[in-house]
């Protein structure tokens, strides 16, 4: 059975729980446009949204504030917090400009430090195919990829890989360009209740050893 985590969006107030995929700088990254929206005509906000945005589009959702250190992550989520607070309560757009410059440099001391540790930007390619059920299904190499809004399923290999048993990684290792079609069988199971015929008798081949329910 898969174990599935849940994002955010932009209307979840719950707390969040310790395995909840979040963005990098905040709960929602595209969040702080709603809240500057009456700011948007003053540059430092707009230059602070568009790095907001690539920040997190360059080193995935979840994972830059891991890759910018604890020290670092902390004062950038302060000024973040900071920054949305006096853009909902100032009545004059000064502190607004002076915190969102404060947030660029922020954004651009951590884009440095990520880099000088060698770290490298997430895949955003994507792969899709179309499910039996009709639904479009699209694929990314990491979690990290998958966008905070989309009207897809997005699955990452790194999931996907956790649901294939162990058997038929076997198999398709031995037999190069094999596809699985429908996976009926559980293994644990079946060898259970093949193991005392395994021990009396084996060819000492595993795909002969072993039968399977697995169509190709």
């Amino acid at each position: 059975m898969a174990r599935v985590t849940r994002r955010t969006d932009k209307t979840d107030n719950r707390t969040p729980e310790p395995d909840r995929q979040i963005s990098s700088l905040g709960d929602c990254l595209d969040c702080p446009v709603s809240v500057f929206e009456r700011w948007m005509g003053v540059a430092s906000v707009v230059t602070c949204v568009d790095e907001l945005k690539a920040f997190n589009r360059r080193w995935g959702y979840g994972r830059g504030y891991s890759l910018a250190g604890d020290e670092l992550a902390g004062k950038l989520r302060r000024q973040l917090d900071l920054l949305t607070q006096t853009a909902r309560e100032a009545k004059s757009g000064y502190l607004v400009e002076q915190r969102a410059e404060a947030m660029v440099r922020g954004i651009r001391i951590a884009n440095q430090r990520i880099e000088e540790a060698g770290n490298k930007p997430i895949d955003t390619r994507e792969w899709q195919t179309v499910h039996p059920s009709g639904m479009v299904v699209k694929l990314v190499q990491d979690r990290a990829a998958i966008p905070m809004d989309s009207d897809y399923a997005y699955f990452s290999l790194e999931d996907i890989v956790q649901w294939i048993p162990k058997e038929v990684i076997e198999i398709i290792r031995q037999f190069p360009g094999a596809s699985t079609t429908k996976v009926v069988t559980r293994f644990n199971k079946v060898k259970e209740q093949m193991k005392d015929e395994l021990e009396k008798e084996k060819t000492g081949n595993f795909f002969e050893d072993m039968e399977d329910d697995i169509p190709f």
